[in-house]
């Protein structure tokens, strides 16, 4: 894997040592839009499974349910 790494590397020097200024600018700035947007899609999913969590937790009324440690 490492060697594969390498040997592309090696072929692409050229053309991203000629890339602009600005590309370098947008590939770094994309980076935190792009996790912002991730975590801002998951929240509700995160709510969701909570809920689901909590809703499941309040069925599970057994002995050992009721002396479980979680």
């Amino acid at each position: 894997l490492l060697l594969q790494i390498g040997i592309a590397f090696a072929m692409a020097y050229p053309v991203i040592q000629h890339l602009p200024w600005h590309f370098y600018l947008v590939l770094a700035g994309s980076l935190p839009v792009q996790i912002a947007i991730h975590e801002t899609a998951k929240r509700p999913d995160r709510r969701q499974w909570m809920r689901f969590q909590k809703r499941s937790k309040l069925e599970f009324n057994t002995r050992l349910g009721m002396h479980s440690p979680i």
